[in-house]
């Protein structure tokens, strides 16, 4: 709650009635609760019978207590503690009406997504408070101090209802004017004069992002984008996740068609969601930070009037990026740097607190923090301490410029290396076999990447989206496909085992099962070899081994997957001496 509400703690008097229920405290249908509508509906009552305020006083405070935390009740109990009790019970009243507005907004019955009873429900009480306030507070006092806590706390139910209903509200103009009349005439003490903005907060913050800006014309957030091309665009993009058929998301499209929504169209939740998620599956961790980062900012400018309107729609829009972060993002990512797993958690808690009370459950952002929890900080190393200045001669071989990244392959086995593929590349002209996919593995598996620094290796692994789109395919089980494109893709990114997985699960599909455990072994004996590889990552943070490919190697450890070869030896495989070019290999281990 902000603004008059912000920091209020409720009173004794009202305290009790705003506790926790505890979870299955029964039916909401109770004897209390008919009593209570019994006497209420008198109020509206033609006959104009005498309402029994003494059975509302007694069975309503027991029914928030134990049944239910109910809008209407609470009305009813406020208006009843300004009947019997004046200035000082209209005061409990709204002091328990704003308790409840700070409730958890989902917990409030009526329930969220029937917000016109709601908003009728404190229309209702508004209608029968104000032609009652002269008479409530027929002895006040300016220079009271009942009368002071009066005026704050109707000032704190005011900011509470603007909070709460940003548009489409309750009207308090009875109230209101009843107030005002009183203050006109001496009896109630003025308004308690609102707190000065602070300098930087005078005016609304402008943006020079257009996805943060708001849409030119009369409503900063526009309107709902389901009717655009765009807004089709996006659906059938991101309904290809998990299809079997659905074929590769083009995450350019989704984040340019997203952007252009935000920018010109709409303000919606589930184009900003889409927008971040496309923005790491193209930049990987950097965009990933962005796009939290902006996410975060968005909900706190527009969480109260932005699309969808409905609160279970914000919610499926929550639930999407939960169902990423913790399915898809620990498959893509396997370490991420301290700077920025910090701003993404601030982003996350940011975005919970702006936009809680405006949709229907935030379980999509717990699972998006337990995805990211998953991944491995990286925390920067300490600088080193300051060594003795080295001699002239030395000084000079230190400024020498540093060399390129270090190669794949070592240079001494740069030749052996390329006459391999080219012996290689010869006998798959033909087709692929389990003895040419093995052999492009020995090639390039010659030896293990150097480490940069802690689980870092000089290498490259696929970017997200590359890995999600391979990924698709391989849930799709369109294995020709699959195994044309890792091994078109082998080549570059050699120590992203991934690719090596999906092509023993494609081969074994197409070439039989021999195919499959001819590259499990391979697989088995370079994490033999190089067992920090299979948790390690690339240059750039990318997993070079999701949990599929770890738990493929260890199935396949000692079951038929190969004889791994002794740590720090080459693979077994390994032909006897260089072919000539052009010529066939020499003699290769049998496959397992």
């Amino acid at each position: 709650m902000s603004g008059e509400a912000a920091g209020w703690v409720p009173g004794e008097d009202v305290a009790p009635l705003l506790q926790a229920i505890p979870p299955g405290s029964g039916d909401r249908l109770t004897d209390g609760l008919a009593a209570i509508e019994a006497e209420v509906a008198k109020l509206d009552s033609p006959t104009k019978q005498a309402v029994g305020w003494s059975v509302i006083l007694e069975e309503g405070p027991k029914y928030l207590k134990a049944t239910l935390k109910d809008l209407r009740i609470g009305t009813y109990l406020a208006l009843g503690w300004g009947e019997r009790k004046g200035l000082a019970g209209l005061r409990q009243g709204l002091d328990l009406l704003v308790g409840m507005l700070g409730e958890p907004w989902e917990q409030l019955y009526p329930p969220i997504d029937r917000m016109k009873a709601r908003v009728g429900a404190l229309s209702w009480f508004a209608e029968h408070l104000g032609p009652r306030v002269p008479a409530m507070l027929a002895v006040a006092k300016p220079k009271d101090e009942d009368g002071k806590a009066l005026v704050e706390s109707f000032a704190r139910y005011q900011a509470a209802l603007a909070q709460r209903f940003p548009q489409g509200g309750p009207s308090l103009r009875p109230v209101e004017e009843a107030f005002a009349a009183l203050q006109k005439e001496g009896k109630l003490p003025p308004p308690p004069e609102a707190p000065k903005p602070k300098e930087e907060q005078a005016a609304a913050p402008t943006s020079d992002d257009p996805i943060l800006a708001p849409i030119p014309g009369a409503s900063p957030v526009g309107k709902d984008p389901k009717l655009l091309d765009e807004f089709d665009q996006l659906y059938v993009e991101t309904q290809k996740i998990g299809a079997i058929d659905g074929g590769n998301v083009d995450w350019k499209l989704v984040r340019d068609a997203s952007a252009k929504i935000l920018a010109n169209s709409s303000k919606d939740l589930r184009c900003i969601v889409y927008w971040g998620w496309a923005r790491f599956c193209i930049d990987g961790v950097k965009g990933l930070a962005e796009g939290a980062v902006k996410l975060a900012a968005f909900g706190k400018q527009y969480g109260a009037n932005m699309h969808p309107e409905r609160p279970k729609a914000r919610t499926a829009a929550l639930n999407w990026l939960g169902e990423r972060w913790e399915g898809d993002l620990p498959k893509a990512l396997q370490s991420i740097p301290e700077a920025d797993a910090n701003a993404i958690k601030t982003a996350l808690d940011e975005l919970q607190a702006a936009i809680d009370p405006h949709v229907k459950s935030i379980e999509g952002i717990r699972n998006a923090r337990k995805g990211l929890s998953t991944i491995k900080v990286d925390k920067p190393k300490p600088a080193p301490t300051e060594r003795p200045k080295p001699a002239a001669k030395a000084a000079a071989v230190a400024a020498a410029p540093a060399g390129p990244p270090a190669p794949v392959v070592p240079p001494e086995l740069e030749g052996l290396s390329a006459q391999m593929l080219a012996a290689v590349d010869e006998l798959a002209a033909g087709g692929e076999t389990a003895i040419t996919l093995r052999l492009r593995r020995q090639a390039l598996w010659l030896a293990e990447p150097p480490p940069v620094r802690g689980s870092k290796y000089d290498c490259e692994s696929l970017a997200a989206k590359d890995r999600l789109d391979i990924e698709a395919v391989y849930k799709a089980k369109t294995w020709e496909d699959l195994l044309g494109r890792t091994e078109s893709m082998f080549a570059s990114y050699p120590f992203c085992l991934d690719l090596t997985f999906w092509a023993a699960e494609a081969a074994g599909e197409l070439l039989g099962e021999d195919a499959r455990q001819a590259l499990a072994g391979e697989l088995v004996a370079l994490a033999v070899r190089a067992p920090k590889l299979l948790r390690g990552t690339d240059r750039n943070g990318m997993a070079l081994a999701s949990k599929d490919v770890r738990a493929f190697i260890s199935s396949h450890r000692g079951s038929g997957g190969g004889a791994p070869a002794a740590a720090g030896a080459a693979p077994a495989a390994t032909p006897a001496a260089a072919p000539a070019a052009g010529a066939a290999p020499a003699p290769v281990a049998a496959a397992p």
